[in-house]
């Protein structure tokens, strides 16, 4: 494979290592990439007031018959 993808889910697995050897093993020798994606810290998707400026910058950019939500991105409520 050329591209294996984990987004928030590594931190589910307990053998790491072994994970990694098996991703390792299914990628392509010398240009296969890993791209993986995981929070740190207690609420991971609460983001700070430049952050949220940032996200509805980029969505703006987003032609609003592609976007699922013409909305801008408001943090969520605990």
């Amino acid at each position: 494979m050329d591209l294996i993808l984990c987004t928030g889910s590594l931190h589910h697995v307990r053998p790491i290592e072994e994970m990694v050897v098996a991703i390792k093993n299914q990628l392509v020798p010398e240009s296969g990439r890993l791209v993986f994606n995981e929070y740190i810290g207690p609420i991971y998707n609460i983001h700070s007031a430049e952050r949220v400026a940032t996200i509805n910058a980029v969505l703006e950019c987003i032609a609003p018959k592609y976007r699922l939500d013409a909305a801008p991105y408001v943090n969520p409520t605990m």
